[in-house]
C-alpha cells in the first residue's frame, strides 16, 4: 500500500518480537497485547516518525555534512540515555531519500550496532531505493542486504508504478506469519503446497487489499528493466545538470549536496527572493515544492517524470536565471 503502512506494520513485528525474547514462555498473541510503553525505536529527525505502532518515538538529530545523515555514535548516545530512564531500545528506522533532501543514512556504518544491540534494523527507501537498479548504487543495496532486517521502496515515487503501491522485504516472513497470521474455520487453509500460498492476509494488518500486481506487471512489461533503470538515470543527468549549472552561477546556491533526482536551491540575496522565485515559477506552470532547510526557506525541484527532457531542464534553469537578473 505505503511506505508508512510497512513501517507500522513492521514496528509492530519488531515491538512483538522483542516481548518474545523477554519472555520466551509467551504466545504470540499475548505477546502482542504485553505492554510496550517502555519499548523505544530510534530514527532520524528528518525522517517519518511512527507512533502508531505503541512505541516511544526517538527522534535523533542528523548530521549535516553535504547532506543530512544519522550516525551510529549518536544513536548510541541517545540509547544509552534512554536505558538509564528505564526504556528499552528495540528498532532503528533508516532512510535512503528522506523526503526534504534526499539525504541517506550510511547503512553499512550500523552493521556492528544492528549485532550488538539486537535490533530490528528497518530502511524506509521510498523514493530512492528505485536507484539501486542501477550498478552505480549497487554497493548501497548491498549493504542493506548484509545489514537490515527489512526495507521498504514505493512504486509510486520513482518507479512509475502509480499511487499506491509499495514493495516490502523482510529477512525472515515467519516473523510476519507469527504476528499477523489470522485464522478461522470460515478462512481457505493455507500450506506451503497450496494455491493460497503465500497468503498476505498473514503477513500485514489489512485481510484483504487492491490487484495491484496487474498494473506493477505491465509496467515491466512495457518498459522492461532496461528502459526502468534508463527512466531513472535520466532523471539523475538531469538533475545533475541543473545541480552543475547552480554551482557554476553566482545568483543561486545549494544548501545540501544532493545526488538522486532531487535538486535543492535558494536565491543568493535571501529568503525573500526564495519566497518570490518559487511563486514566479508556480506562475509559469512549474511543480516547485518550496520548504525550508536549515531553518531557511528553499525550492526542491525533483526530475523524475517519464515526460520531463532535457529541454524542459533547460527552459526552467533559463527562466530561474532571468527572475535573479532581474
Amino acid at each position: 500500500n505505503t511506505a508508512g503502512e510497512a513501517m507500522l506494520n513492521m514496528m509492530i513485528c519488531a515491538r512483538t518480537r522483542m516481548h518474545r525474547r523477554l519472555q520466551p514462555d509467551l504466545s504470540w498473541e499475548d505477546a502482542f497485547h504485553q505492554d510496550s510503553s517502555s519499548f523505544a525505536v530510534y530514527i532520524s529527525d528528518q525522517a517519518k516518525a511512527c507512533r502508531l505502532a505503541g512505541l516511544r518515538c526517538r527522534r535523533v538529530p542528523a548530521r549535516l555534512e553535504g547532506n543530512y545523515s544519522l550516525h551510529p555514535s549518536d544513536v548510541m548516545e541517545a540509547m544509552e540515555k534512554d536505558r538509564a530512564a528505564g526504556l528499552r531500545p528495540v528498532a532503528l528506522i533508516l532512510t535512503y531519500g528522506s523526503t526534504n533532501t534526499s539525504g541517506t543514512d550510511d547503512i553499512a556504518a550500523f552493521k556492528d550496532l544492528a549485532k550488538e544491540e539486537d535490533l530490528w534494523i528497518h530502511v524506509d527507501a521510498a523514493y530512492a531505493g528505485a536507484a539501486w537498479a542501477l550498478d552505480e548504487f549497487r554497493k548501497d543495496s548491498q549493504a542493506v542486504s548484509d545489514v537490515v532486517t527489512s526495507v521498504n521502496m514505493n512504486g509510486s515515487k520513482w518507479f512509475l508504478c502509480g499511487f499506491d503501491s509499495a514493495f516490502l522485504w523482510v529477512r525472515d516472513r515467519k516473523l510476519l506469519l507469527d504476528v499477523f497470521s489470522a485464522s478461522g474455520v470460515f478462512m481457505a487453509e493455507v500450506g506451503e503446497t497450496s494455491i493460497y500460498n503465500p497468503e498476505f492476509k498473514d503477513w500485514s494488518v489489512p485481510l484483504g487489499r487492491r490487484f495491484r500486481a496487474l498494473r506493477i506487471w505491465m509496467v515491466f512489461e512495457y518498459f522492461g528493466t532496461s528502459g526502468v533503470r534508463s527512466y531513472i538515470q535520466q532523471a539523475i543527468d538531469q538533475a545533475s545538470w541543473l545541480r552543475s549549472k547552480i554551482e557554476e552561477s553566482a545568483l543561486f546556491e545549494q544548501p545540501v549536496q544532493t545526488k538522486f533526482g532531487l535538486v535543492c536551491v535558494r536565491s543568493v540575496k535571501g529568503e525573500e527572493t526564495t519566497q518570490q522565485l518559487a511563486k514566479h515559477l508556480s506562475d509559469l506552470g512549474y511543480g516547485i515544492a518550496p520548504s525550508k532547510i536549515c531553518e531557511k526557506d528553499a525550492l526542491r525541484i525533483a526530475l523524475g517524470s517519464a515526460a520531463t527532457t532535457q529541454a524542459h531542464v533547460e527552459q526552467l534553469w533559463k527562466d530561474m536565471v532571468t527572475f535573479a537578473e532581474h
